[in-house]
């Protein structure tokens, strides 16, 4: 044996065994995987049937009182919702007029409102405009808020609208302007 084949003998048996160690190091690391995976999934299963019980528990819950309410609560209920008392059923006859019929701001309906508005506020702190592109705005103040063209040109806390009244008085968005979120609520 020279010495060059005894050095490769000596190399491939060093390497063997670190080869062996290193698949038992392996080994033992996927099996604690393994056994942590199934404890995990065997906890989180555990946590879903705790939970699905406790759900069907105030479902349950949630059915005896709807089916415990006495007849004097259904007579005052069906008093609110103009049914009579006799018919006993859940359901409610319909508003003669509907919500969109009644809802009316200084006396105009919203059907006046021009497209796009997106909702009104309030006025209920005065504002003073300090630039030419902001309303001037009183307490009280009804402001048709509009939706920015772009939404690079609104800044956080700003809304665009014009105010109720010049839209009744001239059918036209032309005053509209920036006004703080902050001195008004939404009606």
């Amino acid at each position: 044996m020279t010495c060059l084949s005894f050095c490769l003998h000596i190399t491939q048996y060093q390497f063997f065994c670190l080869l062996l160690r290193r698949v038992g190091f392996y080994v033992t690391t996927f099996e604690s995987l393994a056994r942590l995976e199934e404890k995990f999934h065997g906890e989180m299963g555990k946590l879903n049937q705790n939970v699905g019980d406790i759900m069907a528990r105030l479902a349950e819950q949630l059915q005896t009182k709807s089916a415990t309410i006495t007849d004097t609560e259904k007579s005052e209920l069906a008093a609110n919702h103009n049914v009579t008392a006799e018919s006993g059923s859940d359901i409610t006859k319909p508003a003669s007029k509907t919500h969109a019929d009644t809802l009316v701001t200084n006396g105009r309906s919203s059907i006046d409102l021009p497209p796009g508005v997106l909702y009104k506020v309030k006025v209920i702190h005065d504002y003073s405009a300090t630039d030419n592109d902001e309303l001037d705005l009183k307490s009280g103040d009804i402001v048709l808020v509009l939706p920015f063209v772009s939404p690079d040109e609104q800044d956080e806390g700003w809304l665009l609208g014009v105010k109720e009244l010049h839209w009744f008085e001239n059918k036209d968005l032309t005053a509209k302007g920036v006004f703080p979120e902050n001195f008004t609520q939404r009606v």
